[in-house]
């Protein structure tokens, strides 16, 4: 038995250990707001070994070549336990005035993560995002006339790639803001 295989076993007993405990939480009460929230939190940090555990084991089949890149993004769901952990802070112990008033709140709490996943399932680099439309075939085909267009959608391509490279490099500081906003 190797290291990995031993490493790999044990963060597949612990994540699943955490996703039927968080399972156990969400069906004890599924109607009760703290029971949802907790349970769905547990089980997005039990993705993350059970996850690990897979990659770990699909990297060392060393007879079968598996492209791990779509694996590798899919193991970004667990990210999720961070706005999820800073929402059951809103609920736990006692529920957090302002945050009940604004319903909204609760999903924009979301959106930085959703946005990170959705840019990194959809692109993997931002040469990608640069290349995604033909600009110069336009301005050849065209001319002047499409020019103006051309540029707009040019600049609009490389503020967005320019954001890929920025989240991609810093967005664990986003998850590191809701660990300190849950304190």
């Amino acid at each position: 038995m190797t290291l990995a295989l031993v490493t790999s076993l044990f963060y597949l007993t612990l994540g699943l250990i955490l996703l039927l405990f968080g399972l156990l939480i969400l069906r004890e009460n599924p109607r009760q707001q703290l029971n949802r929230v907790t349970g769905i939190m547990i089980m997005l940090a039990g993705t993350a070994p059970v996850f690990a555990a897979f990659g770990l084991m699909l990297q060392n089949l060393s007879a079968v070549q598996i492209d791990l890149n779509w694996f590798r993004k899919l193991f970004l769901v667990w990210e999720f336990f961070f706005p999820q952990m800073f929402l059951f802070t809103t609920l736990y112990p006692r529920p957090v005035d302002w945050f009940r008033r604004h319903r909204f709140l609760r999903c924009a709490i979301f959106l930085p993560h959703v946005v990170h996943f959705g840019l990194v399932m959809a692109f993997s680099s931002p040469q990608q995002i640069q290349n995604l439309l033909p600009l110069h075939g336009l301005t050849e085909r065209f001319g002047l006339l499409v020019q103006p267009l051309v540029i707009l959608v040019g600049l609009f391509l490389n503020l967005l790639s320019l954001i890929y490279q920025f989240h991609a490099n810093f967005f664990a500081l986003i998850n590191l803001l809701y660990i300190v906003g849950a304190n």
